[in-house]
């Protein structure tokens, strides 16, 4: 990997609002901020800032479900629904945990990225600022049917998420918001993560921005939901994101074997690539691991995770603009592999 390379290419991209950190065999080796946390007060972005991370949520979650499995409040193969006081008409069969935290539980997604465009047009039953955690998501988890028969294939599905969100909260007496910060953000020490609602965010935190038709830019607060949904809405900062992958890596999150089973490979999604709980998986061409990583994206939002396992690198990239981490992604590329 060449440092002084990265480097001039993260410092000459001029539209990259966010903050890159690439930490290799446990040391920071680049930590760079660019851009503005708050455009309309002239407020850069640090390397602390703490920014949306959206479907980068997700892992979060899926080691929550993994803390309640370890204390024997639950099971990867039992079904989930069974043990929710809602109705789903519109999910049909036994649905288990591991495919709802695998996306191959084949149910209706609120949000299918095949169909529907414009984020923002799925909150007419649910209005963003009512979004308290993911129980207020309910409305919008019963509207269409199943795509297939539960485990037939992968398909990527936030209403699987929610789901774990809601089991979370119904097996631990907690909100989403509380389990998280008591079971992973305090034992993890992650001093820049938690479910802050979008009109409450702490000092340090960056805004999510969109630009409009004439290019002028405003803030996302009016286009996500308000807080955690348990497929999006945490906010993190790069620090706590190696924070949170050394302990997964490490084992110091659950026990071997439930760390072993988030890092395995739990459903194919194409030749070079898998899904284990909560995490992806990228393959060499002679089919080794490569890297895990995780990605997030909402308007204002942009987010990418990697650890690379050959040479223990961990790459993270968070911007607050819609396209600011993947246009960065693409100009470093050739200096990462």
């Amino acid at each position: 990997m060449n440092i002084q390379k990265l480097s001039e290419a993260v410092i000459s991209a001029e539209d990259f609002s966010g903050v890159i950190q690439i930490n290799e065999n446990g040391k920071k080796i680049l930590h760079i901020a660019s851009g503005f946390a708050k455009r309309e007060d002239d407020i850069r972005n640090e390397l602390d800032t703490k920014f949306g991370i959206a479907s980068g949520t997700k892992l979060f979650t899926a080691l929550g479900i993994m803390t309640l499995i370890e204390a024997g409040k639950l099971s990867l193969d039992e079904d989930a629904l069974a043990r929710l006081p809602y109705d789903f008409p519109n999910i049909k069969g036994r649905i288990t945990v591991r495919q709802l935290l695998t996306h191959t539980s084949g149910i209706y997604d609120y949000f299918d990225e095949d169909v529907i465009e414009n984020f923002t047009e799925l909150f007419g039953k649910v209005p963003i600022h009512a979004i308290n955690g993911p129980k207020d998501m309910l409305p919008l988890l019963v509207e269409g049917d199943s795509y297939f028969e539960p485990g037939e294939r992968y398909k990527y599905c936030n209403s699987g998420y929610v789901i774990l969100g809601i089991l979370i909260e119904e097996i631990s007496g907690m909100s989403y918001a509380a389990f998280i910060e008591k079971h992973l953000v305090k034992p993890l020490g992650l001093i820049g993560t938690g479910c802050y609602a979008t009109n409450q965010l702490p000092k340090g935190t960056a805004l999510g921005y969109e630009y409009d038709d004439s290019g002028a830019w405003y803030s996302n607060i009016l286009s996500i939901p308000k807080t955690c949904t348990a497929d999006g809405g945490l906010f993190t900062c790069t620090a706590d994101i190696v924070r949170m992958w050394s302990a997964l890596i490490g084992g110091h999150i659950v026990n071997e074997e439930l760390t072993r089973a988030i890092l395995s490979e739990q459903t194919i999604i194409d030749d070079q690539s898998a899904y284990g709980l909560g995490v992806y998986i990228q393959y060499t061409d002679n089919h080794t691991i490569k890297n895990y990583y995780l990605v997030g994206g909402d308007p204002g939002v942009s987010f990418y995770s990697g650890y690379y396992v050959e040479n223990d690198i961990i790459i993270t990239i968070i911007g607050n603009t819609t396209e600011s981490a993947w246009e960065l992604l693409d100009k470093i590329a050739e200096y990462i592999d």
